[in-house]
């Protein structure tokens, strides 16, 4: 079934986190597929060849989801598990993070991994900028400027995403809606401009929806 709403990133992004003296350095990045996943893990690796580990996930979806982590040598489930829940509780789709870790002498134990591995991670994606982005279909509505600043109120507190407005000799704004609201936004501005409002149906496309709140980490 193809998907209409999902989160992922908005951009890629670098932290570093210090435990111990232990250097973990975290990247996430928006990633169209696994093979792009793998090229910027290959990349990552390339950049810092002598560090101790690359631990790693990533989480692809289009029709269903294609997730993958690794360890990279550290204890079972200490390292990768951590990363790749912090995509994977969030529902962060179409995302990788690379976790880079220079020893710094002090043994951690595994709960230490465990939470300087989800840690750095949580911090990378959080600078990553997460987001939810929906297919939207797009409509034109043509009103009057009596009517225009309670019809952008109406629409803004409905939830509905405005793309562009455009002032001419009347105000014409591109809306975005999820599939199936249709029937909803025409009836909203129908009702909010006595009949007046003119509403057209020009394409789809995938809009940024919005950042997401606060994220999980448990």
């Amino acid at each position: 079934m193809k998907r209409t709403k999902w989160n992922t990133l908005k951009k890629e992004a670098k932290v570093e986190y210090e435990d111990k003296k232990s250097i973990f350095i975290a990247k996430a990045r928006p990633v169209q597929s696994t093979q792009e996943a793998m090229d910027f893990l290959l990349s990552v690796r390339a950049e810092y060849p002598d560090a101790n580990h690359h631990v790693y996930a990533w989480r692809v979806s289009q029709e269903m989801v294609h997730q993958k982590y690794s360890d990279d040598g550290e204890p079972s489930g200490t390292a990768g598990l951590p990363v790749l829940e912090v995509l994977s509780k969030n529902e962060i789709d179409d995302a990788v993070v690379v976790v880079t870790r220079y020893f710094g002498g002090t043994l951690l134990g595994t709960g230490g991994l465990v939470r300087a591995y989800g840690r750095s991670a949580l911090l990378a994606v959080k600078e990553a900028v997460p987001i939810t982005c929906c297919v939207c279909e797009l409509y034109k509505i043509m009103i009057s400027y009596s009517y225009l600043d309670k019809v952008l109120f109406a629409l803004k507190k409905k939830g509905y995403i405005i793309k562009s407005s455009e002032y001419g000799m009347d105000p014409v704004l591109q809306v975005g809606c999820l599939t199936g609201e249709k029937d909803e936004l025409i009836h909203l501005c129908t009702e909010l401009t006595a009949g007046q409002a003119v509403v057209e149906f020009f394409g789809e496309e995938v809009l940024h929806e919005g950042r997401l709140g606060e994220l999980q980490v448990e």
